[in-house]
């Protein structure tokens, strides 16, 4: 097989040595962190004791350069033949069985098939359930940022990784498992391909460094999250402080994607509440509550939705179930963090002023509603306060932005009503 002509992620080991570290980084992560390295089409992760330079001499092409962005995000998928840009779609998965043909990548890798269930099953006391829980949850986890729906498929044993997904047959993501490193060598945890490819072998030799109870199966966890952002078309990011799932360590206690990794997958993908971009596509907010001493202290919360880009919108709508005071804000969330490309320069980012937020409240006939708020500077929340309204709707909420820029801006929008003044109150007879 051509190395490059496919793009994925292979895991290994190496004992990482402070200067190692420093080289783009501020901080040392751990000796015993899994690292993963980036090369053209292929991201590498080093167990404890492989050499990292040894791994780039061997699988970096002469003249190579390692890569910085990534342009591999899902175009198609089994049940999505075309993935529109920030809009939902399908990602299905599968565990293929024992006996399904795997094409070797690497040099010394084995031609074996597939023995994935008979290994595991064998290291995990659980079985089939304990293992496979672990791995849906890690894989799953990216769908509470973004608009991505991830259903489990049987899979046919169709040879890997040359077989797409199709529905009801198998799997866009393959889970397989074989000797991926050379006889002798332990090297190699595991690797996976990029879109619009989503298998992820693992290496038969080094499995059971993946069943860590102790620690709640943290370096599984994390191998199956970084490697998940990886099939998502997510690159590395420094520095090495511990703080992103896709920094080119893992197995240092981040479980499941964080704040710059969030921004990322919506950046790519857009959030979980797509498509919204239209009035006729407004999300439903749902119940709106009664604030006060009749109703609760704490309003109705949209959270981590995200914009992007001016023209970019975001609608939502609802319904309100009485005359009343509507109260409604649009917050900015994030945090001020160091955050650049791997190996390139790394600068300060306040997530939480990216863009200037503004929002359009509209409402139907007769009254025809409009009214735009945006007064508080980036960074600060806008907010509506005690606007009198009728019972009924639809009422839209359109959060839009100013600022030229494109990147993602996460927000919160928090709603509810108060009783009007006057409104009779009801009472009670015996």
């Amino acid at each position: 097989m051509n190395l490059l002509k496919y793009s994925f992620a292979l895991l290994l080991g190496a004992i990482l040595l402070p200067t190692a570290a420093h080289s783009h980084s501020e901080a040392c992560c751990p000796e015993d962190a899994v690292r993963c390295l980036a090369l053209p089409g292929v991201s590498v992760t080093l167990l404890p004791g492989a050499d990292s330079k040894a791994v780039e001499e061997k699988l970096l092409p002469p003249g190579g350069e390692k890569y910085r962005v990534s342009s591999r995000l899902w175009t198609r998928t089994a049940m999505t033949p075309e993935v529109h840009p920030r809009q939902p779609f399908i990602l299905t998965y599968s565990f293929v069985p024992d006996g399904t043909p795997i094409e070797p990548v690497f040099p010394g890798e084995s031609s074996d098939p597939s023995n994935l269930y008979q290994r595991m099953n064998q290291i995990f006391p659980g079985g089939e359930e304990q293992w496979k829980s672990i791995i849906r949850e890690a894989l799953t986890s990216w769908s509470r940022h973004a608009p991505i729906t991830f259903i489990e498929a049987p899979d046919d044993g169709a040879p890997l990784p040359a077989s797409p997904g199709v529905p009801g047959v198998r799997g866009d993501i393959r889970i397989a498992m074989h000797r991926i490193n050379e006889p002798g060598s332990i090297d190699y945890l595991s690797y996976a391909y990029y879109p619009n490819d989503g298998e992820i072998v693992l290496d038969y030799i080094t499995a059971p460094e993946l069943y860590t109870p102790e620690d709640g199966f943290m370096l599984m966890t994390e191998l199956f999250v970084h490697e998940q952002g990886h099939g998502l078309g997510l690159n590395h990011v420094d520095p090495l402080n511990g703080t992103k799932i896709m920094e080119a360590f893992i197995g240092i206690g981040r479980y499941f994607p964080q704040e710059d990794d969030i921004r990322g997958v919506k950046f790519a993908y857009g959030d979980r509440y797509r498509p919204n971009q239209t009035p006729q596509d407004a999300a439903p907010i749902g119940p709106v509550p009664l604030l006060g001493p009749t109703g609760t202290d704490t309003p109705r919360t949209i959270p981590s939705a995200a914009i992007f880009q001016p023209g970019e919108d975001d609608w939502y709508e609802f319904h309100l179930p009485e005359p009343g005071l509507l109260d409604l804000r649009v917050v900015p969330i994030g945090t001020t963090y160091p955050e650049g490309a791997e190996f390139g320069e790394v600068s300060n980012l306040d997530a939480r002023s990216v863009h200037n937020l503004g929002f359009e409240l509209t409402g139907p006939p007769p009254g025809n509603l409009s009214v735009t708020v945006q007064e508080a500077p980036a960074g600060q929340p806008d907010a509506l306060e005690g606007l009198e309204l009728e019972a009924g709707g639809p009422y839209r909420v359109r959060v839009f932005t100013t600022t030229g820029t494109n990147a993602t801006q996460r927000y919160e929008l928090e709603i509810g009503y108060r009783q009007a003044p006057g409104r009779p109150a009801l009472w009670l007879f015996y």
